[in-house]
């Protein structure tokens, strides 16, 4: 342990000095553990509200996904699957039609995006978890079914004990638009099979479909629009830029960031602001550590002239005071993230602030290494330039003064 840091010690808990510079002192710790509780509770609340954001999203969307630069549709050769495949980081592909339509459900009807899955969509995507009413299947007796959003259900007054069945349509594009509405549109009906609830953006919009259904309906071959890729963890970009490289320019080509730019940026954009915030707010308490130096300065004038008279220069005394802020710092600092670390542990397991009518039943918070990483840097950062300025100021004025120390 230095001199510098023991005796800077001694000062911060020693029970002989002033009571009343000790109460400063331990107010400006508690200034600093406030600050530093308060960057990790709120921190850890975007992590886990961004969590759960991209949760509802990443099941049933893609993590990359490929349609054509050119026209809607494309075929999926050999020669691109194979291309595909060979990127690294790619787990998984498949091809989807997704196509506005019109459904037709008794006297119910309304537009919505019928999209057209391979079969192995249901459980890749663990669309059976997000099942409130029927069977998580594309196929029931060999014949195809549909998976309905639970808010376009609603709006079709949509029940599956009913015999009734869906009526989809389709515009016909070959050859124009047609005056005759029997010829204007393709139309096929299929029956529902589940309801499922996701989100209320995909619940009022999509229809999941068998895509031979789909390609029946739009009458195409083995045409797709889009094919959507998931990807390993954290490979979202990398694979992103390695299909742009192998692809070229006749495929567009985005990650899920991409698709859902508003959702995933503007998480980050509060969560930054509010950092600053925060930030800004652990700047003022730390004019209490500049107080609580300026008048453990004044109180240990004899301590600081006896020290001179042993041979401290004035760099070592100026050290003695950087260390004293710089403990108070690190104390508050130490208490706020215990604390804090300790609140969002129960609300994970115990679970404290409750939400009414959400989606989830408690608040959701998220504990990231790299938000402890960042707040520990602020705090020492702030701590050492709020330390450094008024032990430099006072120790040098008292030393032109020459009152306390020698040259």
């Amino acid at each position: 342990m230095s001199t510098a840091f023991f005796i800077a010690k001694r000062y911060l808990f020693s029970v002989k000095s002033s009571s009343a510079i000790n109460i400063i002192s331990w107010i400006s710790v508690f200034s600093i553990a406030v600050a530093t509780f308060a960057l990790v509770v709120v921190l850890s609340a975007f992590n886990g509200l961004q969590q759960v954001v991209e949760s509802m999203y990443e099941g049933f969307e893609p993590h990359i996904n490929i349609s054509p630069s050119r026209g809607k549709y494309m075929d999926v050769t050999e020669e691109l699957a194979g291309t595909i495949r060979a990127v690294p980081g790619v787990v998984q592909m498949s091809g989807v039609v997704e196509e506005l339509t019109l459904v037709k459900y008794g006297d119910e009807q309304l537009p919505c995006t019928m999209k057209g899955v391979e079969d192995g969509f249901v459980k890749t995507n663990k669309l059976d978890s997000a099942l409130v009413s029927g069977n998580a299947e594309l196929w029931l007796n060999k014949m195809p079914v549909a998976m309905v959003g639970y808010g376009m259900a609603n709006s079709l007054s949509l029940y599956l004990d009913n015999l009734d069945n869906l009526k989809l349509f389709a515009p016909r594009l070959e050859g124009g638009m047609s005056i005759d509405p029997s010829t204007a549109f393709y139309s096929k009906s299929i029956s529902p099979g589940g309801i499922f609830l996701i989100n209320p953006e995909i619940d009022n919009k999509y229809l999941i479909v068998p895509i031979s259904f789909a390609r029946e309906l739009l009458h195409l071959d083995n045409a797709v629009s889009d094919i959507e890729i998931k990807v390993a963890d954290g490979m979202e970009e990398n694979v992103k830029a390695l299909l742009i490289e192998a692809l070229g320019q006749d495929y567009l080509i985005e990650s899920r960031f991409d698709l859902n730019p508003v959702i995933y940026k503007t998480n980050k954009s509060e969560k930054l602001v509010t950092f600053f915030i925060l930030s800004f707010i652990l700047i003022i308490s730390t004019f209490n550590v500049i107080s609580t130096l300026t008048m453990i300065l004044l109180d240990k004038s004899n301590d600081i002239k006896t020290l001179g008279y042993l041979g401290f220069d004035k760099y070592s005394i100026r050290k003695i005071f950087i260390s004293e802020g710089m403990l108070i710092n690190g104390l508050g600092a130490g208490i706020g993230i215990v604390s804090g670390v300790t609140l969002c542990l129960l609300q994970q397991h115990v679970g404290l602030v409750r939400l009414e009518g959400g989606i989830i039943e408690y608040y959701p918070v998220k504990l990231l290494f790299s938000d402890f990483f960042i707040i520990i840097a602020t705090v020492f950062t702030v701590g050492l330039i709020a330390s450094y300025f008024p032990s430099r100021i006072l120790i040098k004025g008292r030393h032109q003064d020459a009152t306390l120390i020698e040259a």
